[in-house]
């Protein structure tokens, strides 16, 4: 338990890392933008300071005007003569409107034409700016370098777990449970052959399938019934398991660099596993040689979550989880768990969409399946050491 604690901990590290990495990282576009943005966000705090002392000033100016006008009664011969006053001050007033009144007017209101022409223009370049870093983004993630990945790979793998297979599921007691481990030996490790593929579907989505073929060979120690036959001690004991693993993977971020390469990513997984496995039994049955075999298909869906991310020039760390448990599915009970980590190391540094990898890593698959009387138990862990070649 501790070990998948520290697992899960290490891929949640790398896809922080990975995170943290696209956010750090901008480019020039990216911090023009931003720029751009601060500027006609202080420009408008600015023009609204301004607006609130302007309008201020004009209620000031209002509250004076009012105070100072007066209303008082006047003989007819006053009336007359501040009536005739009024008329003369009105046609000298239409006299100045048509002479530099006017050219005053105009002079005052250009600069302010001028300032809401100019932010016009501003923000058609920002909303230009915008659209170019939105184009240049998609631009990047669709010449994404490398679509297609292959890796061939060599698993030093040991096998753990326990076996009961019965005659009949009516029968549970035609059936014992081997244990691998305490009721075999030489069931050692073995490196086993291994395959990776992998082609991008886009920016952001990807189609991956694994393959790994498990032979193991064993003694049991102690007898045991299997399949209603009661075998000998020193019976021998043989297991075979492909495992193929097809899977849909989503980015929900990335960071992808102006020459196309990505430099990091965070993405969620939706696959199956199917294990096709078979188990033998070679050896004495009451006194006379009995083979038998049982063999089993189980496919099992599962989600997970994987993280990427470059930690140097040439270096490359990658990890993921895999998990799903199901409950009474065609009276089987299945479990599934898949723990991935891997460095690798670029050893090509050609300017082209070739590169080559060397990956070492560690691996735990497991199954547990339990159903009809059988009850299969099978982990596999171990290092392996890979050649991947990206283009």
């Amino acid at each position: 338990m501790l070990k998948k604690l520290i697992i899960v901990a290490f891929i949640m590290f790398v896809a922080n890392q990975a995170y943290c990495q696209e956010m750090r990282e901008l480019t020039p576009l990216q911090k023009r933008v931003r720029a751009i943005f601060s500027e006609i966000r202080n420009r408008d705090k600015i023009e609204t300071v301004k607006e609130t002392e302007e309008t201020a000033d004009e209620q000031a100016v209002l509250e004076v005007t009012e105070e100072k006008t007066t209303f008082e009664s006047q003989p007819e011969e006053t009336n007359t003569e501040i009536i005739m006053a009024s008329e003369q001050e009105q046609d000298e007033t239409e006299e100045y409107e048509e002479g530099e009144g006017e050219e005053e007017i105009v002079v005052a209101t250009a600069p302010k034409a001028e300032v809401e022409n100019k932010a016009v223009e501003e923000k058609k370049e920002y909303s230009d700016v915008i659209t170019a870093a939105d184009a240049s983004s998609k631009d990047r993630t669709a010449k994404i370098n490398n679509k297609w990945s292959i890796e061939a790979l060599g698993w030093n793998t040991k096998l753990t777990g326990h076996v009961k297979i019965v005659e009949n599921k009516n029968l549970p007691n035609s059936g014992e449970i081997i244990d691998f481990g305490r009721d075999t030996r030489n069931l050692d490790k073995k490196k086993v052959p291994g395959l990776k593929l992998s082609y991008r579907i886009g920016g952001r989505a990807s189609v991956d399938f694994n393959w790994t073929k498990i032979e193991q060979n064993g003694v049991l120690t102690v007898a045991r019934q299997f399949k209603g036959k009661n075998y000998a001690a020193n019976a021998d004991f043989e297991i075979n398991n492909s495992m193929y693993d097809l899977v849909w993977k989503y980015r929900f971020s990335h960071n992808v660099e102006e020459s196309g390469r990505e430099k990091s990513y965070v993405a969620g997984l939706l696959g199956i596993k199917a294990s096709d496995m078979e188990l033998k039994l070679s050896g004495d049955v009451a006194g006379v040689a009995q083979n038998t075999s049982y063999s089993e298909n189980i496919p099992v869906p599962y989600i997970g979550v994987e993280a990427g991310t470059y930690i140097g020039e040439n270096l490359y760390l990658k990890g993921y989880f895999r998990y799903l448990k199901l409950n009474n599915i065609k009276d089987y009970d299945a479990k599934h768990a898949d723990y991935d980590v891997s460095l690798s190391y670029k050893l090509s540094n050609k300017n082209g969409n070739q590169d080559i990898f060397m990956d070492v890593g560690y691996r735990q698959v497991s199954y547990d399946v339990d159903g009809k009387g059988n009850d299969v138990e099978l982990k596999y862990k171990g290092p392996y050491i890979g050649l991947e070649f990206r283009f």
